[in-house]
């Protein structure tokens, strides 16, 4: 027996015995067919290629530390396009600062594109900001023309 099998297995039997689980497949196999049919109405499917039922999801609404957040997104964006380490020092200056401010604003994720090219969301949403050092990096790219604006934002094009 397989690792595969064997955590589908062990999954199989939490549920049967009542447990709570949590499965995330980024493969896609559904293992609803395959758990009690009295678990079901327990189940939530949250499939991101659905886009018949899509799930609000907002990973910036935790109580974490927003340096774990903003790490584990640098992280995720890395793997998701494999690089093994940010292809360039602005790039992970620019996703960390953009975690931080969704973060400290509450703002969703959804909003990271707009920080970077939309003056008047930024006006809405740096005056929530308390950090210094994210402040400071707003005032400073606020300071750059809008050449080196689009320069610096475009390290964050491969994401």
């Amino acid at each position: 027996m397989g690792k595969t099998d064997l955590l589908f297995e062990h999954i199989l039997q939490e549920a049967a015995d009542g447990g709570g689980l949590f499965f995330l497949d980024p493969a896609g196999h559904n293992i609803l067919p395959f758990l009690p049919r009295d678990r079901w109405s327990d189940v939530i499917v949250f499939d991101p290629t659905d886009w018949q039922h899509p799930v609000a999801w907002n990973p910036l609404q935790t109580d974490a530390h927003p340096s774990l957040i903003a790490s584990s997104i640098e992280n995720a964006i890395k793997d998701s396009v494999g690089y093994t380490a940010t292809p360039s020092p602005l790039m992970g200056q620019y996703i960390r600062a953009c975690v931080y401010t969704l973060v400290q604003a509450g703002e969703p994720f959804i909003g990271f594109p707009y920080l970077l090219t939309s003056q008047p969301y930024r006006d809405r949403v740096l005056p929530k900001v308390t950090d210094k050092y994210v402040a400071d990096f707003w005032r400073a790219f606020e300071g750059l023309s809008d050449k080196d604006k689009k320069f610096e934002v475009g390290s964050t094009y491969a994401i």
